[in-house]
């Protein structure tokens, strides 16, 4: 019997995976492995013409019901989220008197405006670093209805009640009581904001233009969260808000955080994978660490907690959601119908799902697709395992699970092991005659 060609396997679709597919193409010897990132859309056109094997997505699609051919199975490979970052303006020094500062309950805390305006100078310099060093560590607390109140220009200052009045975040100053003897006092960020001539600190929201995926995540998720807001589920912003948006529009992720990074009192939503590869603080700032990097809110969630976005809380609310991995014609899990109103209490609730959607080859040619399927194993788990960055062209295999937060270029999270492994058996099981040649190796 004669040798088999080596197989040459094309796939397409989400921008997102891109490098992670170059990088697994190097890697993978016994086929030949191609990967366009040319677009959720484009993926599902080139699996549906046969031009591919298989195609990426991200956003939480599933094949549509009316599909051609219908034998596409869906395997779920990752996990992502929609981020939502700010930069936020605060004054470099602060200068007040020590009669500013009232002992309240055995603190000293900043009273502004109580009259007194006495004692000896207070001057703490460096504040706008102090106030940024806490919010990576305490971030900003928001809910949907604040997001849909900046973006329909409603809440349009950093110090609006809504905002305000859900974040007590302080950061501590010294206050000189006499010349050798000193205090610490606190005073809110809130107090420490950069404001314009009509003592404002406006917020400068940024958007996506067009039609995007991250469009559709964060809609879908106000559309099911925040009542009677005339917001509709769409993957352009001008349609979901009925009209044009007054706020600056980008048509890249990265062009988005890029701009927010730039410049002060930005307000921005990204998916988390885009963002956990953004530049740094302060671009123009070559002395700054790499680690000094504008952090993402804590979003409320239907349990009414508020949530840090990492692998933990994402796996959390995904696996809320009751998925499966029997995928054939199964929309349990389909695109804008990811319940975003689930309630589970440590969950951030706004997910995405990456998955690949795979559509085997004729049986005629058994050997191609027993290729495809040792390929898409292999592909699977190098993402429940692997962490390969933009400049690496090797994975480093780690453990897998809940506490790892960066799995791959675009930091795609894991799913839990187990449900990693019930998609293993999901491909497994699509060829008997692959599973058994498998277990008998």
């Amino acid at each position: 019997m004669g040798t088999n060609p080596k197989t040459t396997i094309n796939a397409s679709g989400s921008t997102l995976v891109t490098t992670f597919n170059n990088n697994i193409g190097a890697k993978y010897k016994p086929s030949t492995y191609n990967y366009a990132g040319n677009g959720n859309g484009t993926g599902i056109n080139n699996i549906n013409n046969g031009s591919n094997s298989f195609a990426f997505t991200d956003g939480n699609y599933v094949v549509p019901s009316n599909n051609t051919p219908s034998n596409i199975i869906t395997l779920p490979v990752g996990l992502d989220a929609v981020a939502f970052v700010y930069n936020i303006d605060f004054v470099a020094n602060f200068t007040a008197k020590a009669g500013d500062f009232t002992l309240i309950d055995n603190k000293w805390q900043y009273t502004q405006g109580n009259g007194t305006n006495t004692g000896n100078d207070v001057e703490n310099t460096g504040v706008d670093k102090q106030c940024n060093d806490k919010l990576r560590t305490h971030p900003l607390k928001i809910t949907p209805e604040i997001i849909a109140s900046i973006y329909k220009a409603v809440i349009t200052t950093w110090d609006s009640a809504d905002i305000k009045n859900i974040n007590d975040i302080e950061i501590a100053i010294t206050i000189p009581v006499t010349s050798t003897e000193t205090e610490t006092g606190y005073i809110s960020i809130f107090n420490l904001l950069v404001r314009d001539n009509n003592n404002e600190s406006i917020i400068k929201p940024l958007h996506r233009s067009g039609s995007t995926t991250v469009n559709s995540l964060l809609t879908t998720y106000l559309f099911q969260n925040v009542q009677n807001s005339g917001i509709t589920s769409s993957t352009t912003m001008t349609t979901a808000f009925g009209g044009a948006l007054t706020d600056q529009g980008f048509s890249s992720g990265s062009g988005v955080l890029y701009h927010l990074n730039a410049n002060k009192n930005t307000f921005a939503y990204t998916m988390n994978s885009d963002f956990l590869n953004q530049q740094d603080y302060d671009p123009t700032n070559t002395s700054q660490s790499s680690s000094y990097k504008l952090p993402s809110a804590r979003l409320k969630n239907p349990a009414g907690k508020f949530v840090t976005l990492n692998s933990s809380s994402v796996a959390k609310q995904f696996l809320a959601q009751s998925p499966t991995t029997n995928y054939y014609k199964d929309n349990s899990i389909a695109f804008n119908s990811i319940n975003y109103t689930i309630t589970v209490s440590g969950g951030y609730p706004l997910i995405s799902i990456v998955s690949i959607f795979w559509r085997p080859t004729s049986t005629q040619i058994v050997y191609k697709s027993f290729d495809v399927v040792c390929f898409l194993i292999y592909l699977t788990q190098q993402a429940k395992f692997a962490r390969i960055t933009a400049t690496q062209t090797t994975g480093n295999i780690l453990a897998d699970g809940l506490g790892q937060d960066q799995i791959n270029t675009r930091n795609m999270y894991s799913f839990p092991s187990f449900f990693a492994q019930q998609i293993l058996e999901t491909i497994l099981n699509e060829f008997s005659d692959v599973k058994a040649t498998l277990l008998s190796t």
